[in-house]
């Protein structure tokens, strides 16, 4: 970090409440320069562990360090542009399947039942794949969590999670709520999973 850069961001490390600069080594996601230089600002206004504890057991906070898995903090998370992405990926491979499926069993009464079956089953299930990474989460460097252990989704949670997409109403309310601070859609909330960066 260049000595210009590091004056940058020390002087907007001043002029933050002090809320916002507890917020911020909470949330995690800093480089180490940065994160040093926001130690040395805390540090200065005489902010020390008992501070932040407090600050965190307060009605003032935001989030609890409880609410993430051990080792995972507010700056892990996907970002939202990300998850999006990958939901498009994934949507297309999908669409790839059913297509595929149809003409794999065409002249078959059924071939269009058997492609959308295929369709719903990556949908549904694919983010129970090695890593809790669909393929559009893997091309992203993203995975799904269980937001308690932290272990990769599972078929249970995939499945949970991944319902309200293929239910146009509830695929709305999933699309709005990624917005929220812990990046939950109604399907993560349902699952009681996290989208992190891989």
């Amino acid at each position: 970090m260049d000595d210009s850069y590091a004056e940058r961001i020390k002087e907007n490390y001043s002029k933050m409440h002090t809320d916002i600069l507890i917020e911020t080594k909470i949330k995690g996601g800093l480089t180490d320069a940065a994160a040093q230089l926001l130690e040395e600002e805390l540090a200065r206004r005489n902010i020390n562990k008992t501070h932040i504890n407090e600050y965190v057991e307060s009605d003032s906070a935001n989030f609890k360090p409880e609410d993430f898995p051990e080792g995972i903090k507010l700056g892990n998370l996907a970002s939202t542009g990300s998850r999006y992405l990958a939901q498009i990926v994934d949507q297309i491979i999908g669409v790839c399947l059913l297509v595929a499926f149809i003409f794999l069993f065409v002249g078959v009464e059924t071939s269009g039942a058997i492609g959308i079956i295929a369709y719903a089953a990556y949908i549904l299930f694919n983010d129970s794949m090695p890593n809790g990474q669909s393929l559009g989460k893997k091309l992203f460097s993203i995975r799904v969590v269980n937001k308690e252990s932290g272990k990769s989704c599972s078929i249970p949670e995939s499945f949970m999670r991944n319902i309200t997409t293929v239910i146009p109403f509830l695929a709305v309310i999933d699309a709005v709520m990624i917005f929220g601070v812990k990046k939950q859609r109604l399907g993560d909330k349902i699952a009681n999973t996290l989208v992190i960066n891989a």
